[in-house]
């Protein structure tokens, strides 16, 4: 699901006053059941994921795989800073 975020002007999204502008920044909530996550693509835009908190025959941590998919990266295909 991808979602409008607040116009540039906003603070919570300016990129002026936000050290992480032009990067991904991701925000997780794992839980019993599911681990949801939100993630702010470079250009503002707000994606969410929610995933199994343990499904061991599909990945081994919920959180690393939900940052993968938020990302477009391959299973096994390193996260890196850039």
């Amino acid at each position: 699901m991808v979602a409008d975020a607040p116009s540039a002007g906003s603070a919570a999204f300016d990129s002026a006053a936000d050290p992480a502008a032009g990067r991904w920044q991701i925000w997780i909530d794992r839980g019993g059941t599911f681990t949801d996550l939100v993630g702010c693509d470079p250009a503002g835009r707000l994606h969410t994921l929610k995933l199994l908190s343990e499904s061991p025959a599909h990945y081994a941590d919920a959180a690393v795989e939900g940052i993968r998919r938020l990302l477009g990266l391959q299973a096994g295909q390193a996260i890196t800073a850039e």
